[in-house]
């Protein structure tokens, strides 16, 4: 319930910590400790962090004080974290070539990714380097006929440090052979093939690494699925242990069409549609990171609806692990007793994981909290809409990236494997 204030505080969290990170090291640079911007805006995070705000069972007029106070937070923090960056940007050697991009990794281990760099230009001609000096793969997003973003490879960057990569606009140096493949029903990489039917859900997913399927026998992936959200007692509060009862699908397709095709991401857009409701989502897989995302727009207009993403996978476990904080704790996967039937519905962070011997299937999301893996289904719970103690909750657009991250071994191996088609 009130996801925009979840998503809010996801944001605010993640945010303040690279803000203090890199204030840290702006200050051993010499620079001041905004200690006093960032203390305002941590009381003002905590405070939205209390019952009834954050769980989204409060009146309405307290989620619009809560979007003004997110907005200062956001707004305060993200002027702290530019300050501090560009402080330790000045003394970084950007001399060179072409314009300098410094990408910084806040994370305590070494990180490769797809970066994204908001820039405006009427070419399309242009090439980036690494800090070797050689290309990267890099592709344009356009917006109005313009270029508007470049989405390009970055590798192997230190934990909590830097690497220091290059544009060189009207000069575009080919690079190495893509391996990305789309088309209306078909995304395939290094990692995946994946199929998709006219509905736009996942009917097979194949993890070429570990040679198999990632889904069950006749099973389907990417399943948008709402579910009558009528609570017995407490309404933006509970949701029922019997609320799988009355089902449907989300299954009314606009259009399925090719969004983007390599060399760095390949995606296709999917738009749905409810009686009430609109979907659009970029199913996105990269040249090199083992990960699908699944990138969403909706704006919902549903009352007393519960909706919820589901994963048919070819794992079998009797437990599942959850993210919380500092670490994991493990649900049963089945309902054997009256305390197991109770745990229906899971909060965690920004992961859960079923995974059995030898091989397992993440679900990471970017804003969510509400998960149940049962047998082998794993569901994220995405929206909701009670009309109680707010009539309007959760009305209107909302945006969040949920991603599926199948792997070899358990979820603890992930901590010491960086899969790689090299591997």
């Amino acid at each position: 319930t009130q996801g925009r204030t979840k998503r809010n505080n996801r944001k605010s969290e993640l945010l303040y910590r690279d803000a203090e990170i890199f204030s840290s090291v702006a200050m051993l640079l010499g620079e001041p400790y905004q200690q006093e911007k960032l203390y305002e805006g941590w009381k003002i995070i905590l405070c939205n962090q209390f019952h009834d705000i954050l769980p989204g069972s409060s009146i309405g007029e307290v989620y619009e004080d809560a979007d003004r106070d997110y907005a200062k937070v956001l707004k305060a923090g993200g002027e702290v974290l530019s300050d501090a960056l560009k402080a330790i940007a000045s003394r970084i050697d950007t001399s060179g070539d072409g314009e300098a991009i410094v990408i910084f990794n806040t994370l305590s281990w070494t990180r490769s990714d797809v970066a994204s760099l908001k820039v405006e230009m009427e070419e399309d001609d242009f090439t980036i380097l690494d800090p070797s000096g050689e290309p990267v793969p890099a592709q344009i997003v356009r917006s109005d006929g313009k270029v508007k973003e470049i989405l390009f490879e970055a590798s192997e960057i230190p934990p909590l440090g830097y690497s220091v990569y290059r544009l060189i606009r009207g000069k575009r140096t080919r690079s190495k052979p893509m391996a990305l493949k789309v088309d209306q029903r078909l995304l395939e990489n290094a990692f995946f093939r994946v199929k998709l039917n006219d509905r736009g859900q996942i009917i097979s997913l194949y993890d070429k690494l570990a040679d198999r399927e990632v889904l069950a026998e006749n099973g389907r992936g990417n399943v948008l699925e709402l579910f009558d959200d009528r609570p017995h007692a407490h309404d933006a509060w509970d949701i029922d242990f019997n609320y799988e009862e009355i089902r449907w699908e989300v299954d009314q397709v606009e259009s399925i069409e090719i969004a983007e095709s390599g060399p760095v991401r390949a995606a296709i857009r999917v738009k749905l549609r409810t009686e009430r409701s609109s979907i659009d989502q970029l199913i996105a897989i990269y040249d090199t990171i083992p990960r699908i995302d699944f990138i969403t727009h909706v704006d919902w207009h549903e009352k007393r609806t519960l909706m919820k993403v589901a994963f048919e996978v070819d794992v079998l476990s009797p437990k599942a692990t959850y993210e919380i904080q500092f670490g994991a704790i493990e649900r049963p996967t089945h309902q054997n007793t009256s305390w197991d039937r109770a745990k229906f519905e899971v909060p965690a962070q920004r992961w859960a994981d079923l995974s059995e011997t030898g091989y397992g299937v993440s679900i990471l999301n970017d804003c969510k909290y509400g998960h149940s893996i049962k047998d082998n289904v794993i569901r994220l719970s995405l929206l909701r809409s009670p009309i109680s103690p707010d009539p309007n909750a959760d009305q209107g657009e909302h945006f969040f990236i949920y991603s599926l991250y199948p792997h070899k071994g358990d979820w603890s191996c992930l901590l010491y494997t960086s899969p790689s088609p090299r591997d």
